[in-house]
């Protein structure tokens, strides 16, 4: 099982994510890759903050929504 932090998340929606952990990812199935409630509310609280806020909520909504959260 892997739990993604808040730090996970955002690297992986700029425009450079770090290819060592895009391809350690790959590596993980779908099954055991999880996202807590508290690491959502803080992208979302962190999306409100921005300027680009619609561009991250619609980020987190597709990466979410893969896994049957939203």
């Amino acid at each position: 099982m892997y739990l993604f932090d808040t730090d996970i998340l955002s690297n992986l929606v700029k425009k450079k994510p770090s290819p060592y952990l895009v391809e350690r990812l790959r590596g993980i199935p779908q099954d055991k890759q999880y996202i807590s409630s508290i690491t959502i509310g803080e992208i979302v609280y962190g999306a409100f903050k921005s300027d680009q806020k619609e561009k991250y909520l619609i980020q987190l909504k597709d990466k979410v929504a893969v896994h049957g959260f939203w």
